[in-house]
């Protein structure tokens, strides 16, 4: 029985994860993380597949790094909005105080 709750919980995780993704959604990594790391579970508790343990360990590790170079790209762009957020915001406040 435990097995096929984490068999659910893999598929429907696996599944909103690529959905998320798909709509470039970040969270779908976060998603996908919880999808394998079921799909790892049921491995472990029901009869042990080495190859597919090693696939899903795999995902696991792109989901991880996939995951993190979103957050990095994002915190990128927000630093370089902000920048230009700033500077015209500066050179507004420049021709306020000459006109």
């Amino acid at each position: 029985m435990i097995v096929l709750i984490f068999s659910i919980l893999g598929s429907v995780f696996s599944l909103g994860g690529n959905i998320l993704i798909a709509h470039k959604k970040r969270s779908g990594w976060l998603w996908w993380i919880a999808g394998n790391g079921a799909w790892i579970a049921v491995n472990f508790l029901g009869q042990m597949n080495v190859p597919m343990v090693l696939m899903y360990v795999a995902y696991f590790i792109i989901n991880v790094t996939g995951y993190r170079e979103w957050r990095r790209e994002a915190d990128i762009i927000k630093a370089e909005n902000n920048k230009k957020i700033s500077a015209k915001f500066s050179a507004e406040i420049f021709l306020f105080k000459f006109t």
